[in-house]
């Protein structure tokens, strides 16, 4: 095959220049802080640009070729900044956040999260109430309501009336701590509540979008009908989420040997399921080629069929961009055209940003693309470098190329958000495949069946399978190095990473040495900030002591050697595993974490001596002889009785005002402290502390 040149190859993908068009402006809008009277500015650009090419097209044809496509550009980077500005909340006149009413209403707006003490779900508001007037207002937020006795009384599409107790979402006070905050922003969410049973109301049942509302009925249907024939509850969660997208009833046993594995992507219903449909319905439907209108019908019952399971399994984007590109696929086979499948990627990606512009922040979103782009462009590439004779042997060396393409291209995005890496994923991968796609036949097959002896045995087969696969992934889990924690990585490190394999991949497809000379540079910038990065984590020498809220956990870390002292039973600790392991695990291996619990009971306090100084916490009465030559002092659980001259104990550093005193008394010490000028740090509602020993 002739290899193409970059300028026929961007021909050939009209859609890639308007992603890439759209999807910077979306990216500049997002970025760039703009006032709201930019926002028909941006309007009547697009109109004015949309105006310029009318006339070109009309009556200027000796410019239309050089110019429209330059304004055909120009107007989706301003169409994409004016599509992510108009749903902002800052930009909205009747957001609530500025309405100060009472009341809210709104609809439940996804399926509720029950949780052990919370349901969570997200409401998207229309009104607000003040005494006995009503307001339009806008926006979306995430509400968690108190259980009680109607713990499964809320569904999608339901009335609320709830006490107006919203309050912005906090960000991460921890290093390396998930950010919700950004999360939710990438949902254009930025205000949670939460309310007891006795502060809302349910005023009305099932008023959500109807397809939506009918799709959610039918997976709670399926999902019992499961559960009468497939037995074994870990296998149930399994295939609920394998077949139908029904994600809440997983362990974290179960999640986590997915993860490390590299298998994660089996519990979300993806492109590969829908594809798995897809080929199961084309392959039963061929006959109808064979008769009159029979290929019509093909198409449609195929694609009815697709867009029903689409909407079934919670409308994902991975899910989405299977159903546009198998659309694609149906629309080409049909007009008996060449399908084009890096033009139908970007055109999925295009029509799905249209459509939600802030999809582009979706971790889903991204990790989807980036493995289908890597199926199109490296997997035909290793495809030729092999071929074996033998059907077993070319098979699993497919598999293993497939396997190798997806996880090359999703791991800069995968490190960035999951700071780990599975050593074995060709292995797991490998090992699933098979297993995993009989599930998804054999739960199909269950679906459907309307007979209960049948079903029996296909729920008695789908939990022998699902151990089968758990107790293989489990192997793999547990051999040596299956995982890499703790790998940090920059944005601008992802950047350049996913740069250097697309850059990478062109030179190869088009035997370019341009190519490969920018795929070059950008291996020795990545390679350099990787290192610069590195030895900055591990030359770091402080302390930083975490915010935990109403504990206590701080953190002595000299070159790559950790030591943590907490208020917490073990190092294993759910809460210390959520705001605390994902920065030490940046220094050292966790097992390599040295521990010390200490008391919270009052009137304990400790002196610690490090390397880099004495640290003294008290708790509650303070020992002034003890805080005599601190270096720091942690204040903790303080009463407004308590008598403490800040003037007569002065560390060299700072004193630390903790989560476990109240407002009150934290407002009277900065007040003491600012008096005496005395330095010192509020670690409530406050990023954690840190000091860096200088060079």
């Amino acid at each position: 095959m002739v290899a193409l040149n970059s300028t026929e190859a961007l021909r050939r993908m009209p859609f890639f220049r308007a992603f890439i068009c759209y999807g910077a402006g979306i990216l500049f809008g997002r970025l760039v802080e703009m006032p709201s009277s930019l926002l028909a500015i941006t309007d009547a650009g697009v109109l004015l640009l949309s105006l310029v090419m009318f006339l070109m097209t009309a009556f200027w044809r000796r410019l239309n070729q050089t110019l429209f496509p330059l304004f055909l550009y120009l107007s989706l980077f301003v169409l994409g900044i004016s599509s992510i500005l108009r749903p902002l909340s800052t930009h909205q006149k009747i957001a609530f956040e500025r309405s100060g009413l009472e009341t809210c209403i709104g609809l439940i707006a996804d399926e509720p999260s029950i949780r052990e003490k919370v349901i969570r779900f997200p409401v998207a508001l229309d009104q607000g109430q003040s005494g006995d007037r009503h307001y339009p207002i806008s926006g979306k937020v995430m509400l968690s309501v108190a259980r009680g006795n109607e713990a499964q009384s809320f569904r999608y599409g339901d009335k609320i009336a709830f006490k107006n107790t919203l309050q912005p979402i906090p960000p991460a006070f921890n290093p390396q701590q998930f950010d919700y905050k950004r999360y939710c922003a990438n949902k254009n969410m930025y205000y949670q509540g939460y309310v007891k049973t006795q502060d809302y109301q349910l005023i009305g049942r099932e008023r959500g979008e109807l397809l939506v509302g009918l799709a959610l009925k039918l997976r709670h249907t399926l999902k019992d009908k499961f559960a009468k024939f497939v037995t074994d509850q870990e296998a149930l969660s399994v295939c609920a989420a394998l077949i139908f997208g029904h994600r809440s009833d997983f362990s974290n046993e179960t999640l986590q040997v997915f993860s490390e594995t590299g298998t994660i992507h089996v519990l979300s219903v993806s492109g590969m399921h829908v594809g798995i449909v897809f080929y199961l319905l084309n392959l039963i439907c061929r006959f109808l080629d064979k008769i009159r209108y029979g290929k019509v019908f093909r198409f449609t019952f195929i694609m009815l069929a697709i867009w029903s399971y689409v909407v079934l399994t919670g409308m994902a984007p991975s899910i989405l961009r299977a159903g546009l590109m198998i659309s694609f696929l149906l629309f080409a086979d049909w007009g008996e055209r060449k399908y084009a499948s890096l033009n139908s990627l970007f055109a999925s990606a295009f029509l799905l940003l249209i459509f939600d512009p802030f999809l582009i922040f979706d971790v889903g979103f991204q990790l989807s693309y980036m493995a289908v782009f890597g199926l199109f462009t490296l997997y035909p590439l290793l495809n030729k470098l092999v071929r074996p004779r033998y059907w077993f042997p070319r098979v699993a060396l497919q598999l293993i190329w497939v396997s190798l393409s997806a996880q090359l291209f999703t791991a800069p995005f995968a490190l960035y958000y999951f700071q780990q890496f599975p050593t074995y994923f060709l292995v797991g991968n490998l090992f699933i495949a098979l297993p995993s796609t009989l599930l998804m036949y054999l739960g199909i097959l269950l679906s459907f069946s309307p007979f209960a002896f049948l079903n029996a045995y296909i729920g008695l087969g789908l939990v022998y399978l699902c151990k089968f696969m758990l107790e293989g992934l489990y192997f793999v889990q547990k051999l040596p190095l299956s995982v890499i924690s703790g790998i940090q990585m920059s944005v601008f490190e992802m950047i350049l990473f996913a740069l250097l394999l697309a850059l990478f991949v062109t030179s190869w497809r088009m035997k370019s040495k341009s190519m490969l000379f920018s795929a070059t540079l950008c291996m020795l910038l990545f390679s350099a900030a990787s290192a610069y990065y590195s030895l900055a984590r591990w030359s770091f020498k402080g302390i930083k002591v975490y915010n935990v809220q109403r504990d206590l956990a701080i953190a002595f870390i000299d070159n790559g050697k950790v030591s943590l002292i907490s208020t917490f039973d073990s190092l294993n600790h759910p809460r210390l595993k959520m705001l605390v392991w994902p920065d030490l695990a940046m220094y050292t291996k966790i097992d390599h974490v040295g521990f010390q619990q200490i008391n919270r009971v009052a009137g304990r306090n400790y002196t610690i001596n490090s390397g880099f100084g004495k640290l003294v916490i008290v708790n509650r009465y303070p020992h002034l002889p003890a805080l005599d030559s601190a270096d720091w002092i942690v204040l903790r659980n303080l009463r407004t009785m308590d008598t403490l001259d800040l003037s007569a104990i002065r560390p060299r550093r700072s004193i630390i005002f903790d989560g476990f005193n109240t407002d009150t008394v934290i407002s009277q010490l900065r007040k003491r402290a600012g008096s005496a000028d005395v330095e010192h740090y509020v670690l409530k509602d406050n990023f954690a502390y840190v000091w860096e020993k200088p060079d």
